[in-house]
């Protein structure tokens, strides 16, 4: 695999990109590449039209780089539509351990580091940092699986569940610096209750 210096000018980006990067994500990229420079390259056809790393191209166009890291794919036409696909699709299938995650952010806080480079919004962080994870010795053996109710909120989502705890917190009968965490919680039994969509 040969890394090539493409220059941004000369790069296009897929037309028919299935992935949408709106200007949360465009800005938490360029956010990651200023902090930390490019530490992957992208992948582009002999024409250079862009295959994988959309949202880097336009990152980098917003931090007026003029060149990224590229490598040419030799894939047929059918195959490259399908490795979009995979490229993106592999990604998403990934979870994350939010026990461990927790313990890394508030050392990387700790350390001094930038947490909004990372990509995390404060109010996605905080009900992440301050959960109570359940220990050992808690009467609940390490990793058991909970027995409550698990919602899941999509990346899409998070602006409405934002939104939804302004409003929370603008309640008279609610405190003002409610956590988030707290507010989640509520919204989310309110959401398995049914509250929602009557």
């Amino acid at each position: 695999m040969k890394i090539l210096s493409a220059k941004l000018a000369e790069l296009k980006l897929d037309p028919k990109n299935l992935r949408i990067h709106d200007a949360r994500n465009v800005d938490a990229v360029a956010e990651s590449l200023d902090r930390f420079g490019q530490q992957k390259p992208i992948v582009v056809t002999a024409d250079g039209t862009v295959v994988a790393g959309n949202a880097t191209v336009l990152a980098a166009k917003k931090l007026n780089w003029t060149t990224v890291r590229a490598v040419r794919t030799e894939l047929t036409a059918a195959d490259l539509k399908a490795y979009a696909i995979a490229d993106n699709r592999t990604g998403e299938l990934a979870g994350w351990n939010f026990e461990q995650l927790a313990d890394l952010l508030a050392q990387l806080e700790q350390d001094g580091q930038d947490l909004d480079a990372l990509g995390w919004a404060d109010y996605e962080r905080e009900p992440i940092m301050s959960a109570a994870f359940p220990k050992p010795g808690d009467g609940q053996p390490a990793n058991a699986p909970s027995t409550g109710k698990v919602v899941k909120f999509a990346a899409d989502m998070w602006e409405l569940v934002a939104e939804s705890v302004v409003v929370m917190r603008s309640d008279p009968d609610t405190d003002s610096d409610r956590p988030v965490a707290a507010c989640l919680a509520d919204l989310s039994s309110r959401y398995v209750d049914g509250e929602f969509g009557k």
